[in-house]
């Protein structure tokens, strides 16, 4: 069997979101660092001198959007991890901050935690480099609504790396978040759990890419959302295998909840396969609350309105884990009380 693709596939990237309100957020200078906590630590080395990996990092054009988000920066902050780091790294952004390159060097294992807790309207990048056999799992924490967003973070990935990626989101008046991940390297490992609440009316886009270069490379995806009345979700995940990648493993799912009416979910999973020896399976489902499940706990005693914040509490907790658990199932929890 061999299965193949369109060459140059035409990617809907900006169909969902206003790329004209995404790109005016470049108005704000992307000139502060961010505020780091555990930068103190041994084999932490932070500059604002890029070197030649920041130049090869951003020369590769697999998304056009990459050169852009670095263009209004005087300076990129470079943070080299050289060591296993004891306590987590912890990245804030209080505003529109410095585009952030990571470099984990060979068999190192550590821990970031990414805050965006700003009220005011922002863009961010970062860019992580994954030396071989190193681990690095990332919880990146997205809880402020009344903001304009968009993210992106970029990923490459040697020889038997790690990555465990953990993002908990809220929707916003608008929130953009691009995923680019290479995994590079033979062996390579990434996992991806995603969970986004919208509360009435809220947006939230997520377009992930996912390469698959290497051999035996594996990922596994799985991003859930719920979403109140008038709430638009767009989860458009992008899978490629090339034709170098034999033994690749990959799967996705996205799972979407809906908690009233005129809601919105644009559901675009998909494959790329240009190799034969490979296992891909993706999965995208559309639903309601159950009413049957509603029904067995309202005849139980429980209050229609509390058993329906209870199965969507379950439903998203689902796909919320890592290092910020507990604390995003607390403040994610917070907004089911506006249901």
């Amino acid at each position: 069997m061999n299965l193949k693709v369109r060459e140059t596939p035409f990617k809907e990237r900006w169909k969902y979101t206003s790329a004209k309100k995404a790109f005016n957020l470049k108005i704000n200078p992307m000139e502060h660092s961010p505020d780091f906590s555990g930068s103190e630590q041994p084999g932490v080395i932070i500059t604002d001198k890029p070197d030649h990996r920041v130049l090869e990092l951003i020369s590769h054009k697999i998304i056009n959007e990459k050169i852009f988000m670095i263009s209004n920066a005087k300076s990129p902050v470079v943070v080299e991890i050289t060591q296993t780091l004891a306590k987590p790294l912890e990245i804030t952004y209080p505003s529109t901050c410095a585009p952030l390159f990571l470099f984990i060097s060979d068999g190192v294992s550590c821990q970031i935690n990414e805050y965006f807790e700003s009220n005011e309207d922002q863009h961010q990048a970062i860019w992580l480099e994954l030396g071989r056999n190193s681990k690095v799992a990332h919880t990146r924490q997205s809880l402020v609504e009344d903001v304009n967003e968009w993210k992106y973070l970029y990923a490459l990935q040697d020889r038997s790396s790690d990555y465990e990626l953990h993002s908990h989101n809220v929707g916003g008046s608008l929130k953009r978040h691009d995923f680019d991940i290479q995994l590079k390297g033979d062996d390579a490992n990434f996992n991806l759990k995603s969970a986004s609440f919208l509360s009435e009316g809220k947006h939230i886009d997520q377009q992930i890419t996912l390469n698959h270069q290497g051999k035996s490379t594996k990922s596994a995806q799985i991003i859930n959302n719920v979403a109140d009345s008038g709430a638009t979700a767009t989860c458009n995940g992008r899978i490629v295998i090339n034709n170098g990648s034999s033994k690749a493993d990959a799967s996705l799912s996205n799972k979407n909840l809906s908690l009233g009416d005129n809601v919105t979910f644009n559901a675009k999973p998909e494959l790329e396969i240009y190799n034969d020896d490979v296992s891909c399976s993706h999965g995208a489902t559309i639903s309601r609350l159950s009413e049957s499940e509603l029904f067995y706990l309202t005849s139980r005693g429980v209050h229609p309105a509390q058993a329906k914040n209870m199965m969507a509490r379950g439903f998203l907790n689902n796909a919320v884990s890592g290092a910020l658990e507990e604390d995003s199932i607390q403040r994610l929890e917070s907004f089911f009380a506006k249901i």
